[in-house]
């Protein structure tokens, strides 16, 4: 079963991507910052990092890097509403597995999870 972190700072955003990727038959776990989500994944392995693009105390770029950097090998799909040139840029130079913008399409999400993992 494939294991993926859910990383928002907004615990609705959280609790409707876990009930969903839930039901769609994934292992999810959460957190609300990125460092609290680098913390999870020095300890646990993940297929797949879902993280919201700006956060307090570690946002999803400043995530991205820090699991790069570590040699990590989860996939990363970066989310945002505010930040979708930004996250388009990170996607077109490899920082980032996948951009998506909110509100997400959860079909279209769906699809993107089962690409990249």
């Amino acid at each position: 079963m494939r294991k993926i972190l859910i990383v928002d700072d907004s615990v609705d955003d959280r609790s409707l991507l876990m009930s969903f990727l839930t039901h769609n038959g994934f292992l999810c776990d959460e957190a609300s910052s990125g460092k609290e989500a680098l913390e999870r994944i020095m300890v646990k392995d993940y297929d797949l990092i879902i993280s919201d693009f700006q956060m307090p105390d570690g946002d999803g770029p400043w995530l991205a890097s820090q699991v790069k950097e570590s040699h990590l090998t989860p996939k990363f799909l970066l989310i945002s509403s505010d930040a979708v040139l930004e996250g388009q840029n990170l996607f077109t130079q490899k920082k980032i597995d996948m951009f998506l913008s909110k509100p997400l399409d959860f079909s279209l999400l769906l699809n993107q999870i089962n690409l990249l993992t």
